[in-house]
C-alpha cells in the first residue's frame, strides 16, 4: 500500500488484516534500541468482530518491545478478553474532579 502510494497513480485501498498482520509482525520483529507504542482508543468503534480485534491486538502485544494502550468503554467480551491485564479506569481518578465540577455547576 505505501508503495503504491510513494509510486502514485493507483488508487489506495484499506489494507487488508493479512496486510496489516504482515507488516506489524515485521515491524515488531525489527531489532532497535527502543520500543513502539501503538495507542488504540475507541477500540467500541471497531466495525469488524471484536474477537478478531482481541487476537490482533493480544498477537502485538505479546512481543516485548511492543506496548499497546487501549482505551474504551467496556465491552464485555473485551473486558472479559483483557481481565487479566493491567488496567486504568480514569473515572475512578478523576471521581473528585467531577464530583466537585458538577457541585459547582448547579
Amino acid at each position: 500500500m505505501w508503495l503504491a502510494a510513494k509510486i502514485g497513480g493507483r488508487e489506495l485501498s484499506v489494507p487488508s488484516m493479512g496486510e496489516i498482520n504482515d507488516n506489524f509482525s515485521r515491524t515488531a520483529t525489527q531489532i532497535t534500541d527502543g520500543a513502539y507504542g501503538f495507542f488504540v482508543d475507541g477500540l467500541d468503534k471497531f466495525s469488524g468482530n471484536y474477537r478478531d480485534g482481541i487476537s490482533f491486538l493480544s498477537k502485538l502485544a505479546t512481543f516485548p518491545d511492543i506496548k499497546v494502550p487501549v482505551s474504551s468503554p467496556p465491552i464485555d467480551v473485551c473486558v472479559d478478553a483483557f481481565s487479566s491485564r493491567l488496567k486504568l479506569a480514569l473515572q475512578d481518578l478523576a471521581k473528585k474532579n467531577i464530583r466537585g465540577y458538577v457541585k459547582d455547576t448547579n
